[in-house]
């Protein structure tokens, strides 16, 4: 599939800003008759096409999205590190385009929240243990259960590990998460933020939005997330 989307070529970075070049024109059906994809339609069409943002956890991204003039997301959820800096350079370097005058940022963080800190902490190991196994290369089968989590033998090295993880995750009450994701959307500069929510069991997943939902803008209504 990958490699189909490539135009049956290996994936390549070094074409990275083409496709996105290309892409924008797809979608404002901009496309110079001379490209592969002239005359292609975009469906179903809308009355406007959809906001392209990048995604990125890196200088370059933040470098690439400013000399475009798109909007930039910082994915915290991958490198809970240098991502205020990397914000600030995105916001520096802005160039106005078409597509966006002046620089909109958002930042993507692991979110795990529960009615206890305790409750959330025991969810978020499943998280804890996923990411440790990926990083070491070892077969996930699906995400591990908080009781194989808390069972895991984890090493010093491990437990260091799954400490320094933690920056790429808001963990904990709907009191202790509304907290964090305000101090981020400070730190930020932004009121966008988007939440990764992955745990063991969805009934657990579906809770966390409905209590962020709730501490942050005050819904009592959960019918949106049954």
């Amino acid at each position: 599939a990958t490699m189909a989307l490539q135009d049956g070529r290996p994936r390549s970075a070094d074409r990275y800003r083409e496709q996105i070049d290309d892409l924008l024109g797809y979608l404002h059906d901009a496309l110079p008759p001379v490209h592969p994809l002239y005359g292609v339609k975009a469906t179903p069409i809308v009355q406007s096409p959809p906001e392209l943002w990048l995604l990125g956890s890196s200088s370059e991204t933040a470098k690439l999205a400013a000399d475009k003039g798109l909007p930039y997301v910082f994915a915290q959820f991958i490198n809970g590190e240098g991502g205020e800096h990397y914000m600030r350079l995105y916001r520096d370097r802005f160039v106005p385009s078409p597509y966006l005058a002046e620089p909109r940022g958002m930042v993507a963080v692991f979110a795990i929240c529960a009615e206890t800190d305790e409750k959330a902490e025991w969810i978020a190991g499943s998280l804890d243990l996923s990411l440790l196994m990926i990083e070491q290369g070892m077969a996930l089968n699906g995400t591990p259960s908080p009781e194989k989590a808390a069972a895991y033998p984890y090493s010093p090295y491990e437990r260091k590990r799954v400490e320094d993880n933690r920056r790429r995750m808001i963990v904990g009450s709907p009191t202790r998460v509304k907290d964090k994701l305000y101090r981020l959307s400070e730190t930020y500069e932004t009121e966008e933020i988007m939440l990764v929510t992955i745990t063991y069991d969805f009934e657990d997943k579906l809770a966390s939005f409905r209590l962020i939902a709730e501490a942050v803008w005050g819904w009592t209504n959960a019918n949106c997330f049954n």
